[in-house]
């Protein structure tokens, strides 16, 4: 169970951080390339032990190279959109939509894959689709183009880590997340100097390399976890509890005003998750 609580910890220390980047005034392109460097810097050490202990090939993989350009673009598109959605709408909304594009993979599972859906599975997506239209209901459906982008992205993030569980040896994934990390850092440092923005200050530095280090942790947790729980345990409770918490918190300290229709579409997106993980 402590690796349960180790995973919520760090997936919910990410959009916040990034919530406390913005409260802060920081430079989130700042930030963001020292929680890349953080995180690829961690995970070229694990593929550099990997290769020192006496594995000729660190990558055997034929779609892990390719597949991991592209996750590092998608993964720095949606920490972008991340980014602008916290500022817009807060850490709660954004963390929900966020999490809710967990849709995608199970929806090319079904349809690509041929993955057996059944009633349950079905009323899962349905219930997903639904709290999205319940937390844009203003007398009609208007959805804030941020948290779309946000969800768009997150699913095809999400589709990336699903392709590379089902079609790349596991023995792959030092060196895989150290090219998604690389790839993104790269990506931000490009956006930094066409920009020509202000310098670095220790404060980014800082808090970068926190939310680089907890975005590797957890996964790293996550994968600890499923070694000695059912899937069934961990991605219901890991996901739930990250809404749930980063909800408090940004009600308690971000200023968050949650309306009604705001708790049911959280609700309905709760126990979406749930029944997708069934």
């Amino acid at each position: 169970m402590i690796y349960l609580l180790f995973a919520v910890l760090c997936g919910s220390s990410i959009n916040l951080g990034f919530a406390l980047a913005g409260k802060k005034n920081l430079d989130n392109l700042n930030t963001t390339l020292l929680n890349y460097i953080a995180a690829c810097g961690i995970s070229a050490v694990g593929f550099l032990m990997k290769m020192q202990g006496g594995q000729e090939r660190a990558f055997t993989g034929h779609i892990t190279v390719p597949l991991a350009l592209f996750a590092g673009v998608i993964y720095l598109v949606c920490l972008l959109f991340v980014q602008k959605a916290i500022a817009q709408t807060g850490p709660s909304a954004t963390t929900m939509f966020n999490r809710l594009s967990m849709v995608f993979p199970v929806l090319v599972s079904i349809f690509v894959f041929h993955e057996h859906a059944g009633i349950v599975r079905w009323l899962g997506i349905a219930l997903a689709i639904a709290s999205l239209i319940i937390f844009n209901w203003e007398g009609g459906v208007r959805f804030q183009g941020v948290l779309m982008q946000l969800w768009i992205s997150g699913g095809f993030a999400e589709l990336c880590n699903s392709l590379f569980a089902r079609l790349c040896p596991q023995e792959d994934k030092p060196f895989y997340m150290t090219l998604v990390f690389g790839t993104a850092g790269l990506l931000t440092a490009a956006l930094l100097l066409r920009r020509k923005g202000p310098k670095i200050s220790g404060r980014e530095v800082l808090l970068g390399l926190v939310i680089g280090c907890v975005n590797l942790g957890s996964a790293s947790f996550t994968v600890s976890a499923l070694q000695r729980l059912p899937n069934s345990i961990v991605y219901p409770t890991i996901t739930v509890s990250i809404i749930l918490l980063t909800t408090v918190i940004g009600v308690l300290f971000f200023g968050d005003k949650l309306e009604r229709k705001h708790k049911i579409a959280m609700a309905a997106a709760i126990a979406a998750v749930i029944i997708l993980n069934l």
